[in-house]
C-alpha cells in the first residue's frame, strides 16, 4: 500500500463502498468455514512443512517452517554468526518462544491492551542474542 495517507484514505473509501468486504466474508463464510467444519483442517492455512525463506540486504534470513497449528520453527541466520533456533507457539491469550532444549526465551501477551514481555527472556538465549546486530 502508498505509504500517503491521502492514497490510503481514497483506498478505504473505494473498498468501503465496493462490497469488496462483504464479497470476502462471503468467501470465507461459504468456503473457508465450511471446508474447515466438514474436513477439520483449515484451507487457507498451508499444511505442516511449509517452509518460507526471507533473505535481508545483507546476506541475513530468516527461515519459517509451520511445524503444525499454532507452531512456527524459525532459524536466523546472518553472516559470519551461529544460525539461531527457536520454536513460536500461540497458547491461550499469549505467544511463546522456546529454544531447542525446550527453555521459554520469551511469553508475550496484552497486557492493558498492550504487549508485555510476562516471561522467559527476550533478548538471550543461552548467552547469544537472537536478533543479529
Amino acid at each position: 500500500m502508498d505509504p500517503d495517507k491521502w492514497v490510503q484514505w481514497f483506498a478505504f473509501i473505494v473498498l468501503s463502498v465496493v462490497p469488496i468486504y462483504a464479497l470476502a466474508l462471503s468467501i470465507d463464510l461459504a468456503f473457508a468455514n465450511s471446508v474447515e467444519f466438514w474436513t477439520g483442517s483449515n484451507p487457507i492455512l498451508g499444511d505442516a512443512g511449509t517452509r518460507k525463506v526471507v533473505s535481508g540486504p545483507n546476506g541475513e534470513s530468516v527461515t519459517l517452517l509451520w511445524a503444525g497449528p499454532g507452531t512456527i520453527d524459525v532459524m536466523l541466520q546472518s553472516a559470519g554468526r551461529e544460525p539461531t533456533q527457536f520454536r513460536l507457539v500461540t497458547e491461550r491469550g499469549a505467544l511463546s518462544a522456546w529454544d531447542g532444549d525446550g527453555r521459554l526465551l520469551a511469553r508475550v501477551r496484552a497486557v492493558a491492551g498492550r504487549p508485555a514481555l510476562v516471561g522467559g527472556s527476550l533478548s538471550r538465549a543461552g548467552g547469544r542474542n537472537l536478533a543479529p546486530r
